[in-house]
Parts: structure tokens; sequence; C-alpha cells
């Protein structure tokens, strides 16, 4: 058996590359249950990090919330809960130290996962009687589930609403209660070759341009080395590319579910097919290789996608030539929208410490957090205000701006708060990019999510 390198895992854990589930299966592999409960448990216990300060209570820092004199000098230990690729980021260590600094006797206990991971653990430690005081992912789905604080209360103490995007709002709220407070934004908008285009004499899409328009454009890659589009059976984009139609998953309630409703079904089918049927979009990634169409992209193999501004800053180093545009206007050039995504923190249900929780919150919203999210970590903010100048938050780059206005229009995915309704959604887009109908899918999926969940 090959020796265990503690030093490698040690620095993985460190900096966020790898969970405590892929840990524990590492250290089981390599050195069956006694790597676990020998030097492997040190290791474990270094998946959370304690943040202690010492001393008196510190200065606030400009543009953060002022003192809470209500937690002041109260001892607790608030345990928190961030994704992989952002608890480690310098922004957050920052913040980390000055709320410290500011409430010397709260200890922060912070841990981390990727995304997928962090819906288990915060159920299981809803169920284990130690809820998780701050998490991060969507509130709305644990509000829904009843895993997380109601915390209207203090919304309205605090009375900060209004310096809020309002869509960023809608991803801490549930049937009219606020479960958390919004961390960052993003949304699905349109990329393209600017070379691959001209190459073919296709026109590039403008802010004005209907799936029609561009199906038009798309179809001259026939025949043709590269492919005119990455495709994606994500159901979180293929949700935004419906609503770019003018369709939505949910009922205006958000009661029940419309999968087969008419635009929906338009949408997808017209997605679906540019790749099985016109032969001009790439064999769909499957759910856990969802970056393989940048990747195309950036290797010039393709040459549009729909896509976020997470792959800005990947795509401009690679030097492709590339322009920027909403999503379609639908199927009759008159309708607009996108899916909403980033995510948000909430209070844990059940958390003893939930007012110095959403204190914490409260800070990773301040301004001055939020510009350094948006220029080291390409993670937009929710804060209205922080807009009005683009280069305050290092977003004054001209190809951004479509990305701006697209986000006015975009909506969170919702129906990830009904897991039966999520998956039918989600199976179903995954058989239309196989060729299935989208009315045939669609039709036995809305049998499905209604039988579960209403319709």
């Amino acid at each position: 058996m090959d020796e265990i390198n503690w030093g490698d895992l040690e620095r993985l854990v460190s900096k966020g590359m790898i969970s405590r589930r892929v840990l524990l299966r590492h250290l089981i592999q390599a050195g069956g249950v006694a790597a676990v409960i020998g030097p492997g448990s040190t290791l474990l216990a270094a998946c959370g990090e304690t943040q202690k300060a010492a001393g008196p209570s510190g200065p606030v820092p400009s543009g953060f919330p002022s003192i809470n004199n209500s937690i002041l000098g109260k001892k607790m230990t608030l345990t928190i809960l961030l994704a992989a690729d952002y608890y480690n980021a310098p922004p957050f260590a920052e913040l980390y130290a000055n709320f410290q600094k500011a409430y010397p006797d709260i200890t922060l206990q912070v841990t981390n996962a990727v995304w997928e991971d962090i819906p288990a653990k915060v159920k299981t430690a809803a169920l284990g009687g130690t809820p998780i005081d701050v998490a991060h992912q969507h509130a709305f789905v644990y509000g829904h589930i009843g895993v997380a604080e109601q915390v209207d209360d203090l919304w309205s103490k605090w009375g900060k609403a209004g310096d809020f995007l309002p869509n960023s709002l809608q991803d801490v709220t549930w049937a009219g209660h606020r479960y958390g407070i919004p961390l960052d934004v993003n949304c699905l908008f349109t990329i393209y070759n600017k070379d691959l285009f001209a190459s073919v004499n296709a026109t590039p899409p403008t802010a004005t341009t209907s799936y029609p328009d561009l199906g038009k454009e798309l179809l001259k890659f026939q025949g043709k080395p590269v492919k005119a589009i990455g495709l994606s059976n994500s159901a979180w984009n293929n949700s935004g590319l419906a609503r770019a139609n003018g369709g939505d998953l949910l009922k205006s309630d958000e009661k029940g579910v419309q999968l087969n409703n008419d635009k929906v079904v338009a949408a997808l089918k017209w997605n679906s097919e540019l790749g099985w049927k016109y032969g001009v979009g790439t064999s769909p990634a499957p759910t856990k290789r969802q970056d393989e169409p940048t990747f195309l992209f950036i290797a010039k193999q393709v040459a549009l996608l729909f896509t976020g501004p997470w792959d800005m800053p990947d795509i401009t180093k690679s030097g492709v030539s590339f322009g920027t545009t909403e999503l379609p206007k639908g199927l009759d050039g008159n309708t607009t929208g996108s899916v909403q995504g980033g995510g948000s923190l909430f209070v844990g249900k059940g958390s003893k410490n939930r007012e110095a929780a959403f204190e914490f919150m409260k800070w990773a919203a301040a301004p001055p957090h939020q510009i350094r999210m948006a220029k080291e970590m390409a993670r937009w903010p929710v804060i209205a205000d922080l807009y009005s100048n683009p280069a305050t938050i290092g977003a004054n780059d001209p190809a951004l701006a479509p990305y701006f206005k697209q986000l006015k229009t975009a909506k969170p995915y919702k129906l990830e708060a009904f897991p039966e309704g999520d998956k039918a959604w989600s199976d179903a887009v995954a058989s239309a990019y196989n060729g299935k109908d989208p009315q045939t899918v669609l039709g036995a999926a809305q049998s499905k999510a209604a039988a579960a969940i209403g319709g």
C-alpha cells in the first residue's frame, strides 16, 4: 500500500479543493478505518477552521454595520458552512477577522463543502439537533422544507431591504417570508466567437435576435468541422432558456407546476433539436461535466454558448475574440427572461444564535465585502447602488453590459424547492436532448410532478 501523503491532503482541505466526504473516501481507500481514526482524524478536524479573536471590541471598518449591542459581549460559537470555493477566499478570510475584532467574544467555526453536498449537511445537522448557524445555498429551498429560520423580524429591524436588487431577494423568500440574506447573483446570457461566426458568414446575435433568427445563422455551421453551439442539458440552464421564451415552470403562486406549458415545450424543442436533429450543437455533457461546453468554446470548437459571467475570466484569458449579448427574445421576438443564479446565506432551523448569525450575514452583504467578492471572485453584488458605478466593482468591461441588463429579467430556479418536480424536469430535459419529443416527455414529467406537489 502506498504511503498516505498527509501534507498533500491537508493542503487540499485547507484550500477548499476537496470536501469532508471526499476526504473520508480517500482515507478509507488509502488506509482503511485505521487512517480515519489515526493521523487522518486530525486532518478531519481541520476541515472546520476556528476563527477566534482576543481582546476588547475593535472599530468597525467603514461600510460595515455598526455594532449590535444586543450580541456584544455574549460568548458563543457560530457554526458557518460555506461553499468550498468561497470559504477560504481572501475576501472571506478578512471578513472573519474583521467580524471578530468587532465581536471578540464570538468564535467562528467555519466549515466548507462542495455546493452539491451542502443540502445533506444542513438537513443532517437539523435532524441531529445541532443546526448550522449560517449556511450557504438557496435560502428559499430551506425555508420551504422547514430547516431554515424565518427572519422577517430581523429584516424589519434592520430596515435595509430597499438596498438590495429586488430579484436577489427572491433567493431568500418563500411564501412571503424571508429566510436569509442574499450573497451574490448571476444569470444566463450569450457569449459568441466573432471569428467563427465570420468564417461561415453568419450574423452574430444582438439584443433583438429571436430564437428563429439565431437558428437561421447557426444552421450555416452544418457540415463544418466546428459546432455552432455548445449545448447543455442542465435543468437550471434550460429553465432560463424557457424563461427567454416567456415560459415558467411554476405557477404564479409557486404552489403548482406547469412543466408542459406551451412556451416551455417550444423552448426545449428549439434548443434540443440543434443537436440531434440539425447537427450544429454538441452532444450535451452529463450533469457532472457541465463545464465541457466552455472548454470547447475556449478551444475554438464551438461558436456560441448560453452561459454566465463565471466563464468570462477564462474566456478572456484564452484569447478568443468574443462578443456578448442577451438571451434570444423567444420564438416570437417579443419575450425576455433568464434564470438567476448565485446564492444566499440563511440561519439553520433551531439555531440558538439566530441574531448573531443574522449579524454575520449582514456583514457578508456589506458593500466593502461585496466589492471584493466582485473584483477578486467574479461574484456579483446584491446591493443595487453598487451597479451605479461599474468601475467600483470591476465591471466596466463593455462585454458585461448585456449581462447586467439580462440580470434585471432573471428569476431563481424555484423548482429546486420541489425535489420531485426538479427531477421530473431534469429527466425530461435530458430525454429531449437525446432526441425524444419534448411534448411527450414534458407531458409525462408534468404528470409525475403534479402527482407529488400539485399542478
